[in-house]
């Protein structure tokens, strides 16, 4: 708070001079109302001071500091920060929060463009914890090497309010979140509420996330609309720089697009310029919202970029629509010569999942091209109540590339080795999935198994039913099925199946020790019967040329409906079907009374 002016401090000193012994009323009552004058006076001076700091007006009056073009918050503490000039577009000033600081900041339509001037950010918190509410429409763009908004590994964003913020890294740098520089490539502890944010990263950086070889950090997503773009070569949408992994990424909630650069994921692993260092998806889940992902050439909607595993990827909830990449990025999963698709668990939501061109699988890995030590499905589980639909990438008919599986592995061209390895897939849901494999010049994908191969298409499994309803009346019995039809592709696997029975709704299953053929015939059905439930689990293994590969499925479960034995008959009860019913019982009385007589 600024001291009054000397010269106030003079006058309230001489009106407290007065003589209070004069009597007339106009004396009187001034005597009275100069207390409450002085304290009015004073409080003038207590309130939120809108200081001007270069282009920025700023409603705190200590706790910063403005030299050289910069705002640098010093101290902790709450800051609004607008422009000075009502109307102005940019400027060229910018805001520094210093390291080690924790401040509430609230930007208010502030726009700042340094994107002329290498090595400078537009908003940098390097080392400080910053709460950053919007409101209004802000813009930030860096020059070369610095991010956007500068929130690297060791600083904490939390980004809240009703306003929008764009911020676009320069070269080697992301959106909001890390730059190119040593110990800072690394992404954040970043977290957004609320708000509508556009994060663009530079060349090389992640939209939000790492810069040049960063990783993502440690992202959530509780709401908001998030629109992240990756640097036009090798950033990730949402996570990794180039050749970084995607980090910790949650969304719980909001509208999020997120979509990947060149080689690069929509969400996870950024991309890479080498042969084998391409980032994997790191620890992605998403709980809730409606989260579109499109990967760039080569790398998974969600999952790995070129090069990079799919790393740990779990779906609880919410819509979520992944498209890998054209050249072989899986949906969800791997990227193109990825190791392998993963660990990708999926119990809940409604997700749709598409394979990149060139034989990515919709869930699973990517293209494997011509190394066979690459493009493994990954362990892949579907459960819970999860709706998934998994297509697989195509390819022109110009090109000597197989298609990708639904679920599974990508397509390969090596002619050599175990090929398009299927490791673990688990199904089994009370929801539905579809599964469609990807066609191709060499061979098609499978449903559920392999992506074509350079000699033909792959193993696994093309179709499959989960049995259907049946009725059965008391003493007779029911008999339940399911049918499986092998993908075209060698070798065939091996198909067990399992039946199981549940006598309490569907809320557990037991083993029918007996039945292990396609079909299973009941015992002879009773009155409690009524409402059981058939299961049928397929096992197919032996999916890899290897004699390895497992696909398991856990059908759908039908009811059993017991009817009664004996048929219900009924009486008629209108006027003239009662009259006709009575008279051919009285006839019939009639001729047994005859027939005694007459005996």
């Amino acid at each position: 708070m600024y001291p009054p002016p000397r010269y106030l401090i003079s006058i309230i000193k001489r009106l407290a001079g007065l003589s209070l012994k004069q009597t007339s009323p106009t004396h009187s009552l001034f005597k009275h109302l100069l207390p409450a004058f002085f304290c009015a006076a004073l409080s003038v001076f207590a309130l939120p001071t809108h200081a001007q700091s270069g282009a920025f007006t700023i409603t705190q009056a200590t706790g910063w500091s403005y030299a050289s073009n910069t705002l640098t918050i010093t101290a902790n503490g709450a800051y609004t920060i607008t422009m000075a000039t009502v109307g102005s577009t940019t400027t060229v000033d910018r805001i520094v929060v210093d390291s080690g600081v924790t401040a509430n900041i609230t930007l208010n339509g502030v726009r700042i463009n340094r994107s002329a001037t290498a090595n400078t950010a537009a908003y940098d918190i390097t080392g400080a914890t910053v709460n950053l509410t919007l409101q209004g429409n802000s813009t930030l763009r860096s020059g070369e090497n610095r991010a956007g908004l500068q929130a690297p590994s060791g600083a904490t964003l939390l980004i809240d309010g009703s306003g929008s913020l764009s911020a676009t890294g320069g070269f080697a740098s992301a959106g909001i979140g890390g730059y190119d520089a040593a110990g800072f490539r690394d992404g954040g502890n970043i977290t957004i509420n609320n708000g509508t944010v556009t994060a663009t990263g530079g060349y090389y950086g992640a939209g939000i996330g790492g810069g040049n070889g960063g990783n993502g950090g440690t992202i959530r997503i509780n709401d908001g609309t998030v629109t992240a773009t990756g640097g036009n070569d090798l950033g990730a949408g949402i996570g990794g720089g180039d050749g970084g992994s995607g980090g910790t990424i949650t969304i719980d909630g909001g509208t999020i697009t997120a979509t990947g650069g060149n080689n690069a994921s929509g969400i996870g692993g950024g991309g890479s310029s080498g042969s084998s260092n391409g980032g994997s998806g790191g620890t992605i889940t998403i709980n809730d919202g409606s989260v579109t992902a499109t990967g760039g050439v080569s790398g998974a909607g969600i999952g790995g970029s070129i090069y990079g595993a799919g790393g740990i990827i779990t779906i609880h909830g919410g819509t979520v629509t992944a498209t890998g990449g054209r050249g072989g990025g899986a949906g969800i999963g791997g990227g193109l010569s990825g190791s392998d698709g993963g660990t990708i668990i999926i119990d809940g939501g409604t997700i749709t999942a598409t394979g990149g061109s060139f034989g990515g699988a919709g869930i699973g890995s990517g293209g494997a091209e011509s190394d066979p030590s690459r493009g493994a499905s990954g362990a892949i589980t579907i459960t819970g109540n999860a709706n998934v639909t998994a297509i697989g990438g195509d390819t022109d008919i110009s090109y000597s590339v197989g298609g990708g599986a639904g679920i599974g592995s990508g397509a390969s061209t090596s002619a050599v080795g175990i090929v398009g390895v299927v490791n673990t897939i688990t199904i089994s849901t009370i929801g539905t999935v579809s599964a469609t494999g990807g066609t191709g010049s060499t061979g098609n994908g499978a449903a559920i198994g392999q992506g074509g191969k350079n000699n033909g298409p792959g193993a696994g499994i093309t179709s499959w039913t989960s049995p259907s309803a049946q009725t059965a009346i008391v003493g007779n019995t029911a008999t339940f099925g399911v049918t499986v039809t092998p993908a075209a592709g060698t070798p065939l696997p091996s198909l067990a199946y399992q039946w199981q029975e549940s006598t309490d709704g569907g809320a557990t299953f037991g083993t029918v020790g007996s039945a292990i053929l396609a079909s299973y015939t009941t015992v002879p059905t009773t009155a409690a019967m009524n409402g059981y439930q058939y299961r049928n689990v397929l096992t197919a293994s032996n999916v890899n040329s290897d004699s390895t590969g497992t696909i398991t499925i856990t059908g759908t479960p039908a009811t059993l409906t017991v009817t009664a034995r004996n048929a219900t008959v009924s009486v008629p009860t209108t006027g003239n079907e009662v009259l006709i019913a009575l008279g051919v019982l009285l006839a019939v009385l009639g001729a047994g009374a005859l027939r005694r007589k007459f005996v």
